[in-house]
């Protein structure tokens, strides 16, 4: 989740107020406008033909979308919570483009979503475990944090999450109940601490980092195999402490 290029409010001619739940743009309207999220967080949908959703991705303040697989030519986007959105519009950005070509350039495909973000997300939901999706959904809000600033101390992460778990589960091809168990496992692990249903305290980041790769639920289940604990089973607590 590297897209944060927050534009100035001189580059944006229109100001939007979304509710949660409420679209800003549908598959099928105009494509060329630049939106860019202010507030709350805007989730990029592609609905299946048998009503199933996948959630491509979400985008938070500062984030661009609109264009590409990121635009209304082939998805929807929607508020996942009460957003605030800014446009630019397609004359606008082709003023820039004849004034400011790199800067334009840069924009635009920061509008498109980036392709290492969509293969990373396609990787992980085809081929990681439960356990480490989860761990790599996290793991990328937490990195993000870092990069914009929000907490400067590793040791304990604070994420918010505007999103429901419902919404985590469609970006992750998961069941919903299966989202809440491996969140407690993390949890049970001392790697997080849950605060009610929407804050989440990264207290191992390293280790959150470690079990968010894809191989890391084989390699977990190989040291279990091979554990000591798996044939004396009467001294397992004492080598855990």
């Amino acid at each position: 989740m590297s897209r944060i290029m927050q534009l100035p409010t001189t580059d944006l001619d229109v100001f939007m107020a979304r509710k949660r739940n409420t679209n800003v743009f549908r598959e099928g309207d105009q494509v060329g406008p630049i939106y860019q999220v202010e507030t709350g967080c805007v989730r990029i949908v592609k609905s299946c033909d048998c009503g199933q959703r996948c959630i491509l991705a979400f985008c938070f303040p500062g984030d661009l979308f609109g264009l590409g697989s990121q635009g209304p030519g082939e998805i929807d986007a929607e508020a996942a919570s009460d957003t605030k959105v800014s446009k630019m519009t397609a004359s606008r950005l082709g003023s820039m483009m004849r004034q400011e070509p790199q800067r334009a350039l840069s924009i635009i495909s920061a509008a498109h979503g980036g392709q290492s973000r969509h293969s990373e997300h396609f990787s992980v939901v085809s081929y990681g475990h439960a356990d480490e999706k989860i761990a790599w959904f996290l793991n990328c809000l937490a990195a993000r944090a870092l990069q914009a600033g929000f907490d400067t101390k590793p040791a304990a992460l604070v994420i918010d999450l505007p999103m429901p778990r419902g919404d985590i589960a469609d970006h992750l091809g998961m069941k919903l109940e299966t989202v809440s168990r491996e969140l407690a496992k993390l949890k049970e692990a001392g790697v997080i601490e849950t605060i009610g249903f929407r804050k989440i305290i990264v207290r191992k980041p390293r280790e959150l980092a470690q079990r968010a790769e894809l191989d890391a639920h084989e390699t977990r289940k190989a040291v279990e195999r091979n554990s000591v604990c798996d044939w004396m089973p009467a001294v397992s607590k004492q080598l855990q402490h």
